[in-house]
């Protein structure tokens, strides 16, 4: 696969989708932080943050998903690899994450990172989304290319890379404030409800829930 450039300062002719207000967002994310609540562009690396603003400052951003399954996919099984024979995650994994639901007030305007639309960048979804933690350091400049060339812009979309056709979303914090968006749910990771959404979801990838 050819390797992903560097991307220009700034990009042109952006392709938006827009989400409209009070469609649901769904987020599994780490129990100490609220449902509404951005990550302030600290923690490990992800695959599009963080990443800082032109003054140096970390841009906040909060991931989320177009449903519980690619929620699920992209966090608690996200590092499962399609290869091996046996697959196990610790059920404390889920323990320390939250189910949440939230939509936001606006509608988001949301720059499509899909094919054919990457195609006008001279870049593939195979070179930014279908790669794993080892190309992070390269997918974050493109992140940081598309906030700081297109100015409305909320956020990104794409198709998940790990649960097909449905979508992974993240959204700039300083786009769209944690006011703007309501929290609808939430479940924690000892949830008898969620346990079983995850252990059904994780079979459908011959992943085992593991004590």
């Amino acid at each position: 696969m050819k390797r992903l450039p560097e991307p220009p300062y700034y990009l042109e002719n952006a392709h938006y989708e827009i989400w409209p207000s009070e469609q649901i967002i769904h987020r599994i994310h780490l129990t100490e932080f609220d449902a509404t609540q951005f990550n302030p562009g600290e923690g490990t690396s992800t695959r599009f943050a963080p990443f800082q603003n032109d003054n140096g400052v970390s841009v906040p951003t909060l991931y989320g998903g177009s449903t519980l399954q690619a929620a699920l996919h992209e966090t608690i099984f996200h590092d499962q690899p399609d290869g091996s024979i046996k697959k196990t995650v610790p059920i404390q994994h889920l323990f320390e994450r939250t189910h949440s639901t939230i939509y936001a007030e606006v509608d988001l305007r949301l720059v499509s990172l899909r094919n054919p639309n990457l195609g006008q960048w001279s870049i593939s979804t195979n070179q930014l989304i279908n790669t794993n933690s080892s190309a992070y350091p390269h997918t974050v400049q493109w992140a940081q290319a598309v906030y700081r060339s297109f100015k409305d812009a909320h956020g990104m979309i794409w198709t998940s890379n790990q649960c097909d056709p449905d979508s992974s979303m993240v959204i700039f914090g300083d786009r769209i404030q944690s006011q703007q968006l309501t929290a609808k749910s939430s479940r924690y990771g000892n949830d008898e409800g969620l346990k079983e959404d995850t252990r059904a979801e994780g079979k459908r990838r011959g992943i085992t829930l593991i004590f």
